[in-house]
Formats: structure tokens, sequence, C-alpha cells
């Protein structure tokens, strides 16, 4: 994989090249020297056009200078090293923040400076289109994600009507008792971050898409592997880095890869023109206005967009349960109360357990699932704090450094779900994992109830712990996830064992 060390040692031996007579004369054909002398000035030039190439998306634009921004050197080395989007920005951008009382920070990210604020403003509201590399033309433009307008009304109105349905409880339910055969009874070691991911597929497979995945018994189904592994390779670090390598040198295999994975989509939708069914992608085929395109975008962005961050958030969700005991044990206590052994969750009694629902909520402010949004920008002049923000300039709402800024949280690196109990929330601008105002995530109340029971029936069937020798201890640790900015926890084992005391 190509490494930005790699330009610079090649930049830097290419300017200080010593020439032969004979290097000299193979040079004449392209800069016509008839010296040394003029060959090696003649090189140098190139060299520092060929610098200067490299260097410019790092420089910052003169109408951005005034802002203050994040140390460009730490972040790059950040990047070089793989280190998670949490890390990074707890590491490097809310330090920042905290020390010098900035609500805005600049910061170098998808190859460009992008200015990352701590709290949302309703006065960006275009969002950009995406940057022309793998993954972003694998999820596709004409979608809810990426149009403007008017364009954008038909497309959030057919995606809102298709998700405000009633929520499916009884997939989520049968999900998560397939879930329940699998681990079993006695003691088991789950791999936990894998299995949060293919649990959420199910759950997309049998809500979205009206199709069986089979992901749970199945950990080696075709489409799971090729899923996996397309995502990961649209996704490589130096590509969503340097978006420009994909002009240098395309990834065709990739690319081919790509198309199959957008085939099948495609064929589901063709499927489910002919025989719909009670899922979110037959109701959204009724919007007559959408054309095939439009039907595919969605069907791409609702998929990666809700399998990523909801199996982020369920991984999550388990680890603080096991790494807080005494808050698992309050929050069984709670489920056991309205349920008893044998009652399967429903809408009538999740809503009676807010601990359960604090938990969750408290799991996604530690560890977000999305890291912050797709950068955004106003056609006009605007003002955050003492800040002049030029029109057009790129702007994202970092959601994970807005929930752990010591103005808001306090002992904010601490797993606390009582402050969504007792009022220490104030209000929704607070806690934001899935953005706020008309572009917020539309699938937010589905994900939350769908989390909701599963956790809710995992409480009713077992107690689990961490490993004494799980690397995640201390804290969590999450996987380098630089192109989607999810917070994904990597090598998460938990020893799940079955209750036998009933209640």
């Amino acid at each position: 994989m190509p490494d930005l060390r790699q330009y610079w040692a090649f930049a830097h031996n290419f300017s200080t090249l010593h020439l032969t007579p004979a290097s000299a004369d193979w040079t004449k054909p392209f800069i016509g020297a008839t010296n040394l002398k003029t060959s090696s000035i003649a090189l140098y030039v190139v060299a520092a056009a060929f610098l200067f190439l490299i260097v410019r998306p790092f420089i910052v634009p003169r109408n951005l200078s005034h802002l203050p921004r994040a140390p460009l050197i730490p972040l790059l080395r950040s990047y070089l090293a793989g280190e998670s989007e949490d890390r990074r920005t707890q590491r490097i951008v809310v330090p920042f923040a905290n020390k010098h009382g900035h609500p805005i920070v600049l910061v170098w990210a998808f190859g460009l400076w992008v200015a990352q604020k701590t709290w949302k403003d309703p006065a960006y509201t275009r969002q950009l289109p995406s940057q022309d590399s793998l993954f972003w033309r694998f999820v596709g433009r004409h979608n809810v994600l990426f149009t403007e307008g008017e364009e954008w009304k038909l497309h959030a109105k057919s995606v809102h009507a298709a998700l405000q349905r009633p929520p499916p409880f009884s997939d989520f339910a049968a999900v998560a008792q397939r879930l329940v055969a699998t681990i079993g009874d006695g003691t088991k070691s789950i791999k936990w971050d894998e299995m949060a991911q293919r649990v959420t597929l199910e759950v997309l497979g049998a809500t979205i898409l009206g199709y069986d995945f089979e992901a749970i018994k199945n950990p080696d189904s075709p489409f799971v592997n090729g899923y996996t592994r397309v995502v990961h390779a649209l996704t490589q670090p130096a590509y969503m880095f340097m978006p420009f390598l994909e002009k240098i040198w395309p990834r065709h295999e990739v690319e081919s890869e790509m198309k199959k994975l957008r085939s099948f989509f495609s064929e589901v939708l063709q499927h489910k023109r002919k025989s719909s069914g009670d899922d979110v992608i037959s109701a959204m085929l009724q919007e007559p206005a959408f054309t095939e395109t439009d039907f595919l975008d969605n069907m791409v962005v609702l998929f990666i967009a809700g399998h990523d961050t909801t199996s982020s958030a369920l991984a999550s969700s388990i680890y603080y349960l096991a790494k807080y005991p005494q808050h698992q044990a309050t929050a069984r206590a709670e489920v056991l109360s309205v349920l008893g052994d044998n009652k399967e969750p429903d809408s009538e009694s999740i809503v009676r357990m807010p601990f359960v629902v604090a938990c969750v909520k408290e799991a996604m402010r530690m560890n977000d699932p999305s890291n912050a949004t797709l950068p955004r920008a106003a056609g006009i002049p605007t003002q955050l704090g003492k800040f002049p923000i030029p029109p057009n300039t790129l702007v994202a709402f970092n959601i994970y450094a807005s929930h752990h800024v010591e103005a808001t949280w306090a002992d904010n690196e601490h797993y606390d779900p009582e402050r969504f109990m007792t009022g220490q929330v104030l209000h929704t601008l607070v806690a934001s994992s899935f953005s706020l105002g008309p572009r917020q995530c539309p699938a937010k109340n589905f994900a939350m109830w769908e989390l909701r029971t599963i956790v809710t029936i995992l409480l009713k069937e077992y107690e689990w712990t961490l490993p004494k020798d799980s690397i995640h201890r201390d804290r969590i640790h999450n996987g380098f996830a630089f192109g989607t900015n999810i917070n994904q926890p990597y090598d998460l084992n938990i020893i799940f064992t079955k209750r036998t005391t009933k209640a």
C-alpha cells in the first residue's frame, strides 16, 4: 500500500541527487541540458515542483488561516500509525479545544482542511457532494445523504415514510433469540465485535431488505465475507487519506468487487419489485418519483449506515455493561421487574426500562458510533463564536469531541448512565450521536428500538464479563476507520454465562 513517508523520502532523494555525466546525458532529451550545472538546476526545479504537489494539500488555505488549528504533525503521525479516530480526537482535538476554549478547531482530514465544531449549528444546511473515491462511488450520490434542496426533500420524505412504521419488535426479538441459541447454555466466550456485526446484519436483512443473510449461524457466508472484504478494501487508509491516489494508481480489482456488491443490491431490489414484503425497501418502492438509481443509492446508504453504526453501538453497550457489573446488575433487575423470565419485550414494556436506555445512551456517548458528520458548508459568511467563517468553508460537527468537552460533560471519561436519569443531560443538543436537525439520521428511532430490544433480551438471559486478559480492561479499543468515521471495537471477547436463577 502506498505510504506517505515513501513520497517524502523519494522527493528528498530526488532533490539531493548527485548526477554523473552519464546520468546528465540521460536528462538531455527531457530538459535540453548542455552541462551538469544546468541539469542539476532543472532537476531541483522538477523536484521542488513535485514536492509542492505533495505538500500543497497540507497547506492551510489563506482564508482559513485565522482559525485555531490542531497541530498537523501529530495528526499525520496518527493517520500513518493507523490510530483509531476516537483516540486521535481524544488525544489531539479535544485537549486543544479544552485548552483554548474554542468551539471550532481546524483539522486536516480527508485530504483537506476541515473546520470541526464541538457543537451543532443549523446555519450549515448544504451537504457537500462526496469526493471522487471508490468508497463514495459505492455509496452513490442520489440518496438521502448527498442530495440537496427539493431533491433532498423528496428523498427525505420517502425514506422517513418507509422507516416511520411501527418498530418490528418481532424481527428484533427473533434475531436476538437466534443469538441466544448460538451462545447457548453454560459459559461461553464470544468474539463480540464480530458477533455484533453479524447480529446487526441479520436485523438489516430481515427489516430493511426482507432478506435472510444467515449471518449468525453461518459466519462464513459468501455475503458476509464479500461485504467485509469490499468495505475494508474501499476504506484503505492511504486512499481515504489521499483521495488523489485513485487517479494515480487506480484499483481495478477493488472497483470490480465494488460493482459486484452493488449488483447484489440491485438484484434484491428487482426481487422486491416482483415480490414485496413487510420491509423498508418494499415500502420505499412505493415512491413513484424515484429513479432506479435513487432506489439503489438509498438502499446502499441505508445498509452501510445502519450496519456499521448500530453494530458499533451494540458492541459498546455490551462492553460497558461488562466493565461495570454494578450497572449491569441494576439494568438486569429493571428488565426482570418488567418482563420476568418469560415475556418478550415490546414497545409498552421497553418504555418502562429507563435505566436500560440510559446505559445504551451513555455507551454511545462514551464511544460514539460515528466520530463526525460529513463536511458541510454554508453559502454565506457565518460566525462561530468569535471566528468569522468564509462562505463555502468545509465544516464538520465532531460528535465525539462534543461528548467529551469539559464545559458540557463533568467527569466525561467515566461511564455513568445515571447522568441520563437525573437531568444532567439538559437538552437534546447535548447528546447527539445521531446528529441533529433535519439532516439527522432518519433511522434514529429504529436503531434505538433495535438496540434496546437486543440488550434487554441478553440481560434477561445472561450475565457477562470481560476476560482477565482482555485488551479492553482499562478502556475500549477501536480499529482504524478513517474512511467511514466509525468507532468499531476490535478483538473484543465477552464471556457470557447463562442465568440459572429465575426472577
